[in-house]
């Protein structure tokens, strides 16, 4: 995910605004909210001041916003709930990644509402959803959701249901990537329900979205493998999306994953599958196989934060891979972040700890024997049940 200048310098304008108040700061300084004068004149001998306009680093960003306990109380636009959902998404903080994603939402649900009648609407008067253009409400750089809500309402009011839906559309476009960072957030903090949630309100506006179609029938053969409806759903998730999007990367893996859930429907569950040959899961396809790989390289080179951004990619995609989540794990741990990093820790030991054992011997065969060590040793001391555990013993020597 791409953290753009632009959502930095909102993150930075509510920073100012939900900020220290003027008996908090510096004798002589201005107060936040008053209009801008000139700086007062620095000490003698003060080097000049950088007035350079970058924008804040994603790691000055987060330390600001931490420093404003009060922040989730706040109020705010849909954009900068979004923002702030997507910052905490993009450095590895899931929770606080639901509540502001959860917030934008929220923010979002009056033009949800007012789309889904205004379409309602115009389909019993037969008429079609023009584009946001020929509404007259095309989006531009100042455009924000409540501007394109009131040109909605507007239309509305005025007895044109289908320019009404087309103006709420164009309104919601960001709440696409929102609902569906939400979505992954959720499923990978362990709330699988709301997972599914956010991936059935996507498609409750978009019922062709790709990446809602395979996220829903992925929650739902992940979350509930023996209930034999939640599978039929899954598998008719899969198998749509195989017909919809015939050439995309993912398609093989949704074939297999549709006959899975085919196996576990006759079987009565997926745990009734013991016994019987399943089809195995499916291996992951090129596009994740190479998004592991790379994470692991980053992993071996001590870059963390960007081997967790490879991971983020794959875990919705891949929930039951034990070589992702023992990469995931690792990448969470030597960044500090828990209690997630031990969440993930224990998810990963407890269904597959060979695969933890097998990073190891990868990131030793990358050069760094230093962090394959660590990642046994931790292995030995979490499952020392494990029974693997001689061979660890002896590769800790």
């Amino acid at each position: 995910m791409i953290f753009r200048p632009a959502l930095a310098c909102s993150l930075a304008a509510l920073l100012l605004s939900a900020g220290a108040t003027s008996q908090e700061l510096p004798p002589g300084h201005p107060p936040l909210d008053a209009p801008a004068t000139l700086a007062p004149p620095l000490p003698s001998g003060h080097p000049p001041v950088s007035q350079s306009t970058a924008a804040p680093s994603i790691e000055e960003l987060i330390r600001k916003l931490d420093a404003q306990g009060d922040l989730k109380t706040k109020e705010k636009t849909f954009e900068i709930a979004a923002a702030m959902g997507k910052l905490y998404y993009s450095t590895g903080r899931f929770g606080e990644a639901v509540e502001y994603l959860g917030q934008a939402e929220a923010k979002a649900e009056p033009t949800r509402k007012l789309y889904l009648e205004a379409r309602k609407k115009a389909a019993k008067a037969k008429k079609e959803i023009p584009t946001a253009s020929s509404a007259g409400c095309a989006p531009n750089k100042d455009a924000s959701l409540e501007s394109l809500h009131t040109a909605a309402e507007a239309r509305a009011k005025s007895g044109d249901p289908a320019a009404a839906a087309a103006c709420a559309r164009a309104a919601l476009a960001p709440l696409t990537e929102v609902e569906l960072t939400l979505a992954h957030a959720k499923f990978i903090v362990g709330d699988a329900p709301g997972a599914l949630a956010a991936h059935e309100r996507q498609l409750e506006v978009n019922e062709a979205s790709p990446d809602a179609l395979f996220g829903r029938a992925i929650v739902l053969l992940d979350s509930r493998g023996e209930d034999v409806n939640a599978l039929e759903q899954a598998r008719a998730g899969f198998e749509r999306y195989v017909r919809d999007y015939p050439s995309s990367p993912r398609a093989e893996q949704a074939k297999a994953l549709a006959a899975r859930a085919g196996e576990a429907i006759a079987a009565g569950g997926i745990s009734k599958l013991a016994g019987r040959k399943p089809t195995p899961p499916p291996p992951p396809g090129p596009e994740m196989s190479k998004l592991v790989e790379e994470a692991e390289e980053l992993l071996s080179k001590g870059r963390f934060q960007e081997a967790l951004e490879k991971y983020k990619q794959v875990m919705p995609i891949l929930p039951t891979s034990g070589r992702a989540t023992a990469g995931m794990a690792w990448s969470l741990i030597a960044l500090d972040r828990k209690p997630m990093s031990e969440r993930v820790w224990a998810v990963a030991i407890e269904t597959d700890p060979s695969a933890v054992e097998r990073l190891g011997d990868t990131l030793k065969a990358k050069g760094d024997e230093k962090g394959a060590k660590a990642v046994w040793q931790r292995l030995l001391s979490s499952a020392p049940d494990y029974s693997g555990k001689a061979k660890l013993a002896e590769k800790l020597r």
